[in-house]
């Protein structure tokens, strides 16, 4: 007996909440005097793109234009790369955003109860062209996109992700990202020393948010008591206070310095925290989590469209670089459901590969050499047969 499915790419969408996303659409009047193309028009091609893993607007359009019959029910039966530039410029950045963050929500609701919580924070730098991507300047000879972001390193899920251009400064955007509503009391916060500023330490400090980070080179501060340890690496364990007199007026309390020798390498390392209670070799050990992110941002470097962009505009790279994470969400959320053994990267390529078969996805899921021919009769594509053989 015939049965019709959807396709996979129509079957991925249905994990976004389109009652939000309308809602936001019709709260920013996005949609206002649009008659041919909408703000779902645009999330449905940057989706495509982002899971086909297409370069270009020509190549989307070919595509769209090839398998017209497989999206009638979702897309426009045609569509030009002159509209899907021009729309992805003018739509504003912030839908998506929001898109993002409700996504975030929903997704939070299935994490398993922890103790406690320990989050990284730092940026990657995305390099752009000199020539198309002018509103980007970042140096005299490098044009640049940041995304900053703040990770949830127990469930690798961006809890915060800000966009900006390369111009701005670590400390400067972690003030704006409002962490402290994003991160519970008692949880605990890595970063590098780039965001070494202590009138924001004293605000973590308030929040009842741990904190972990190295010290610069030329930080002042008094040494009120001084334990040497010498066992489990730790070769010391001081409590310390600011010295310098324009740093004690935005931070008044006392800090926690660690000496730490790594087993790995054999150099010596300093830690600070505003954490008094925790063996000093757990706050090593917090510190060098902070890798997971990372080894995060080249994961998605090397898996999502986030290096080449398919517009050169503000709003369009910011709106392909939200799309990229929301897909990554949804991966997440896929691979967390459905406990699959495939690493992320697997189960992109395989979306990639059967974007448009008209198959359950849980029977994509689990595709293997002998039930391979349960599937290949509905492949009405040879190319996604080609790539279903490896």
């Amino acid at each position: 007996m015939y049965t019709h499915h959807q396709t996979i790419f129509n079957q991925l969408l249905d994990f976004l909440p389109f009652r939000t996303f309308d809602s936001l659409v019709g709260q920013h009047k996005l949609d206002r005097y649009k008659k041919n193309f909408s703000a779902k028009n645009l999330l449905y091609i940057l989706m495509y793109s982002q899971i086909a893993g297409k370069d270009s607007l020509r190549d989307i359009e070919t595509s769209l234009g090839v398998l017209e019959n497989n999206h009638y029910h979702r897309w426009m039966k045609s569509i030009k790369r002159s509209t899907i530039a021009y729309n992805n410029s003018l739509y504003n950045p912030q839908i998506f955003e929001e898109l993002f963050y409700s996504l975030v929500r929903d997704i939070q609701q299935f994490y398993p109860h922890q103790t406690f919580k320990y989050y990284s924070l730092d940026s990657t730098t995305i390099t752009l062209s000199l020539k198309l991507f002018s509103w980007a300047k970042y140096s005299t000879t490098k044009w640049a996109v940041k995304m900053h972001m703040l990770l949830d390193n127990q469930n690798l899920i961006p809890s915060v992700v800000n966009i900006t251009t390369g111009k701005v400064a670590d400390i400067t955007e972690a003030k704006k990202m409002e962490i402290e509503e994003k991160i519970g009391k008692w949880d605990f916060l890595v970063y590098d020393k780039g965001y070494v500023d202590y009138e924001w330490y004293q605000k973590l400090n308030t929040q009842w948010i741990f904190f972990v980070t190295r010290p610069k080179k030329n930080m002042d501060y008094l040494v009120i008591e001084s334990k040497n340890i010498g066992i489990n690496w730790v070769l010391k364990d001081e409590t310390i206070e600011i010295f310098n007199p324009h740093c004690k007026k935005t931070y008044k309390w006392n800090l926690r310095l660690i000496y730490y020798i790594s087993p790995d390498d054999g150099k010596e390392y300093q830690f600070l925290t505003n954490n008094f209670e925790v063996d000093a070799e757990v706050i090593a050990l917090l510190y060098k989590k902070r890798w997971q992110i990372e080894t995060f941002f080249k994961f998605i470097k090397q898996t999502l469209k986030i290096k080449s962009f398919l517009w050169t505009s503000e709003n369009a790279v910011k709106n392909q670089l939200r799309v990229a994470m929301i897909y990554y969400l949804i991966l997440c959320y896929i691979k967390f459901k459905t406990k699959i053994k495939q690493w992320l990267l697997e189960l992109s390529r395989i979306f990639s590969a059967g974007i448009l078969l008209r198959r359950k996805l849980i029977d994509l899921l689990g595709l293997t050499p002998q039930n391979l021919e349960k599937i290949l009769p509905y492949i009405r594509w040879w190319p996604i047969i080609q790539l279903s053989l490896f």
